[in-house]
């Protein structure tokens, strides 16, 4: 830092030195600013190890006492941050959300790829996507447990799996001991332009985490015209919903999933205005919305 003599440092996550670095900006009288792009010491289903849990409250507190700037990607890591680390509210801690591109997809070897024919799916059935890796926090395995127990969903859609599998084959079982082979496809990992064609076939975007910072796969599947169904108590719900454009669980019981995924399959969604709220998180927006934190930093 001293060698490159930076404007700003912007330091990104909890890392075990993070207090040091940004007392090294400040020895230097270089302006720094700190990204948080989720909460690990808050649930059990975030791994993480305990020390670097500890660091991020330590840090919260540091942060606040000393002025520094910190951004964070959801209305609902914010509160968090304020109501079990602060015990206040702050205008220290600034939400950016996140972005994905929102433009015209770039060209794919996937492009000409019609999922219903390359899977012997017919016209009929609708598609519904989980993105992300499969593992307990994702929690996909719930989502197998609300087409097991609904006719309606084995009946009228398939369900595509995104991601590499962390559960040591829970999911493979899941799906062998209750004969969902017919209706759920696991894709393993899949390169983000692929996920994006894929969407761009979908009916529906399902994200069934136990905790989010914020939900990528929701304004991917925006981009695309596509909707999503997911639970209301996640951090991005404030400033991801629009009732055009998602249908949120209320509760999170399996069979009060599989209801929001069946309503969700069965409304008549306005695919165009969908892709038109997803311009909120284009990249434009974020790349403004931090040079805009730049600015205000460096006048102090």
């Amino acid at each position: 830092i001293k060698r490159e003599a930076p404007d700003l440092v912007h330091i990104h996550g909890v890392t075990l030195n993070m207090i040091n670095q940004v007392e090294t900006c400040k020895a230097l009288g270089i302006s720094c600013i700190v990204t948080l792009h989720g909460l690990i010491g808050l649930e059990d289903s975030v791994s993480a190890p305990e020390d670097l849990k500890k660091v991020e409250r330590q840090f919260a507190l540091y942060a606040e006492k000393n002025d520094v700037p910190v951004t964070v990607i959801s209305t609902g890591v914010k509160k968090r941050i304020e109501k079990y680390y602060l015990n206040h509210s702050s205008n220290n801690f600034l939400v950016i959300p996140n972005a994905t591109n929102t433009s015209t997809r770039p060209l794919s070897g996937i492009d000409q790829v019609n999922i219903k024919q390359a899977y012997k799916i017919e016209q009929d059935k609708q598609i519904c996507f989980a993105i992300g890796s499969l593992c307990t926090r994702k929690n996909q395995i719930q989502i197998l447990e609300a087409f097991n127990i609904s006719d309606y969903l084995k009946k009228n859609s398939h369900l595509f799996l995104c991601g590499v599998d962390r559960t040591n084959g829970e999911i493979e079982k899941f799906v062998q001991d209750h004969h969902l082979e017919k209706v759920v496809h696991a894709l393993g990992f899949v390169e983000n332009n692929v996920v994006r064609e894929y969407l761009s076939q979908a009916d529906l975007n399902i994200l069934a985490s136990i905790d989010e910072g914020f939900g990528i796969s929701v304004i991917e599947a925006f981009a695309e015209g596509v909707p999503s169904v997911t639970f209301e108590d996640l951090d991005a719900i404030p400033d991801l919903y629009d009732e055009k454009a998602m249908l949120l669980v209320h509760g999170r019981s399996t069979e009060e999933l599989a209801d929001a995924i069946k309503q969700a399959l069965s409304k008549d969604w306005d695919h165009d205005y969908i892709k038109k709220h997803a311009k909120k998180f284009s990249l434009e927006n974020m790349a403004s919305d931090y040079l805009k934190l730049y600015r205000n930093t460096l006048n102090k």
